[in-house]
């Protein structure tokens, strides 16, 4: 690998560590009930609610055992319902609850303290998010 790539490389495993490390210590005693994954999943749930458990695997890049067990746990603690699609009976649909909207408002206002305790640079932090979002679409895109 060049030295371009060996420095992208890098930061996708920069980008990769921090969210591991905002994720744990937003967590610590914060109260919230959500770990990682299951914090990305309610997070996709909450954005595009109706959603397939397929469709979720495919966007987080979960295993379909993976995903179910996680949609299972969320729906078991309260954090989702499943609903049968009213054009096809045989498809369940997944939608996150009140309890699930408010547990990730949560985890959002501590992941946020989190990046202001480490950086208390609010502009300077936000000024990334233009860069971030366009990347995300274009990886986001098929």
């Amino acid at each position: 690998m060049d030295a371009p790539q060996e420095e992208l490389a890098d930061l996708v495993e920069l980008i990769m560590t921090l969210s591991r490390r905002i994720s744990a210590r937003a967590s610590k005693g914060a109260g919230i009930d959500l770990g990682t994954v299951e914090a990305l999943a309610m997070g996709l749930i909450s954005a595009t609610p109706g959603l397939t458990s397929g469709q979720i695997a495919a966007e987080l890049n979960l295993k379909s055992s993976n995903a179910s067990t996680t949609l299972r746990s969320l729906e078991q603690r309260g954090f989702l319902e499943r609903r049968h699609d009213p054009a096809d009976g045989r498809v369940i649909r997944v939608y996150p609850t009140a309890k699930a909207r408010q547990n990730l408002a949560l985890k959002r206002e501590a992941w946020a303290g989190t990046l202001l305790a480490a950086h208390p640079d609010h502009e300077q932090l936000t000024a990334l998010l233009p860069t971030l979002k366009a990347l995300d679409d274009a990886l986001a895109a098929p």
